[in-house]
């Protein structure tokens, strides 16, 4: 095999696969921060009905 295609072969996979670990990366880290996104409003979700039950409580006494 021609050494320049060789090369340009080799250059071609390393390429590929810089780009597919650019692409599962990506792919990784927003579905990580997502969930850290919802989990986020989870607590303050939960945080605000803690709030008006205590205030409901109080109105109540």
């Amino acid at each position: 095999m021609n050494p320049a295609v060789q090369q340009l072969l080799t250059l071609a996979a390393v390429l590929l696969g810089a780009a597919a670990s650019f692409t599962a990366t990506t792919l990784v880290e927003r579905s990580k921060w997502r969930r850290q996104y919802s989990t986020r409003w989870d607590d303050k979700r939960l945080s605000a009905y803690a709030e008006y039950a205590t205030a409901l409580k109080s109105c109540a006494q």
